[in-house]
């Protein structure tokens, strides 16, 4: 089950401090290795800001498009070609990785693995109306957002920036 004896639907939460590769190690390294023996998994993948969830798409895609990846599991799968821009990009074998923004809308978008990496912006998460906007995106839009209920997984990571931030 997604949920735990406290009712939350989170499936692991990474709290760390900034500089510590969380992004890389979630964002990046994650979906290229869980594709080396699963390539039909779909990710959805969120930051606050578009710079940041695109950034780390392109890392993944640059691993998975290396020699050294080709060489060791080519054979796995292949990124097609018909499907393949920076915040969204498919495999043969009908996986995908795609990016969006908290607050953007993600109807007809959904995954097995949802990620949120840092939801809220250090610089607004003071103001109440901020974490509120990146509540009601979370529960409203987001939450919804997995192939199968009982199965998908929801990842946050990100610092803590305020007490009622979404890790809160």
């Amino acid at each position: 089950s997604m949920l735990n004896s406290a009712g939350s639907s989170w499936t692991l939460i990474v709290s760390v401090p900034p500089g510590c590769t969380k992004s890389l190690t979630v964002c990046v390294f994650w979906p290229a290795w869980v594709w080396t023996s699963r390539p039909h998994v779909r990710w959805l993948f969120a930051a606050n800001e578009e710079s940041l969830v695109i950034r780390d798409a392109v890392a993944c895609r640059r691993l998975i498009d290396s020699d050294w990846y080709k060489e060791n599991w080519g054979a796995v799968f292949s990124l097609t070609s018909d499907q393949n821009v920076k915040s969204w990009y498919e495999n043969s074998a009908r996986g995908w990785r795609t990016s969006t923004t908290v607050g953007s809308k993600t109807t007809g978008k959904k995954g097995d693995i949802l990620v949120i990496d840092d939801p809220h912006d250090a610089r607004k998460v003071e103001s109440e109306a901020d974490r509120h906007g990146v509540h009601e995106w979370y529960d409203q839009a987001f939450h919804n957002r997995v192939n199968d209920f009982k199965i998908g997984a929801r990842v946050l990571i990100g610092q803590r920036t305020h007490e009622d931030d979404l890790t809160g």
